[in-house]
């Protein structure tokens, strides 16, 4: 029975990856911040602090693989202040877990699986992007996947096997971004935001934790576009959406220079177009290709 550490766990993704890798027969326990945690549960979770360079070694102990999901939300104005912690937040969690795991014996090193983001790639509409594309994004966000993935790639030197996995739009009943598009339906409408004409690629929670285990299983490394095969226009993203709950679709939708006053650099997270492949995947994989297979899933 293989031992996986996931840090920042309690999120979304955190919390539907460790049930369904323990119901996979897993054993998995956590890297948390929080002291609570440890002390209720002190064989399932083991403290550590990013920011300070502080980390339980004894979390290692019989780990094949380590999951760092760790990093503050994106989904706040990009102040100063929060610019910086977005940043540091994922550097020194890759930091953190570098320097710990080094200390280690060679042959008890854990495999890395690192979340990062499909937002390294440049926004474009008629791009196609896929694990070798070198068109990256000179936006903050991309700024901060790029260093982010730089500091993932310095595993290689101390001799740790390593997948970093570009995570696409995350699609679920449960929250995330899809709990954010379905806010205007309370009011019986819903619009595309900008023109509706940039791509989303986009993946369903499911097929995340199945690449996930996927991974684990299988020597995958480098770069992992994690997405669905057939990505979608938002504008076609929010009409089908609409069609689904009965409500209004409103054509017209939000006018980019409104997201932009009102989101200020931030804005760049919905108007952003990315159409991204995975050529390390089989399509097959994934249970949900397109959005109407996840629509017909979700919302019986």
């Amino acid at each position: 029975m293989k031992k996986i550490v996931i840090a920042g766990g309690s999120g979304l993704i955190g919390r539907a990856l460790s049930d369904f890798l323990s119901h996979q027969g897993y054993t998995v326990v956590w890297l948390t911040r929080n002291s609570s945690l440890v002390a209720e549960e002190p064989a399932k979770n083991f403290y550590w602090n990013p920011s300070v360079g502080e980390i339980d070694a004894k979390v290692f102990k019989d780990a094949a693989v380590v999951i760092n999901l760790a990093g503050t939300s994106i989904s706040k104005r990009w102040t100063k202040s929060n610019k910086k912690d977005i940043l540091n937040s994922r550097i020194d969690s890759v930091n953190t877990l570098q320097k710990a795991i080094a200390e280690l014996k060679t042959s008890d090193r854990p495999k890395v699986i690192n979340a990062s983001a499909i937002g390294i790639y440049e926004s474009s509409k008629s791009l196609i992007h896929d694990e070798y594309s070198t068109n990256f994004n000179s936006s903050f966000l991309g700024e901060v996947v790029e260093k982010w993935e730089d500091c993932i790639a310095d595993f290689d030197k101390i001799n740790v096997s390593y997948c970093i996995l570009r995570i696409g739009i995350v699609m679920s009943k449960k929250g995330g971004a899809l709990k954010e598009l379905l806010k205007p339906a309370k009011f019986g409408f819903m619009a595309p935001l900008g023109g509706g004409k940039q791509w989303q690629s986009w993946i369903a929670l499911e097929d995340l934790l199945q690449l996930i285990k996927t991974l684990i299983e299988n020597p995958i490394t480098g770069v992992v576009n994690a997405v669905a095969p057939k990505p979608i226009l938002h504008a076609e993203m929010t009409r089908l959406l609409s069609k689904k709950l009965g409500v209004f679709y409103l054509s017209l939708g939000v006018p980019s220079l409104v997201l932009r006053l009102l989101l200020g650099q931030m804005s760049a997270v919905v108007l952003e177009s990315q159409h991204v492949q995975s050529v390390k995947i089989d399509p097959d994989q994934f249970r949900h290709q397109n959005f109407t297979s996840f629509l017909n899933a979700e919302f019986i």
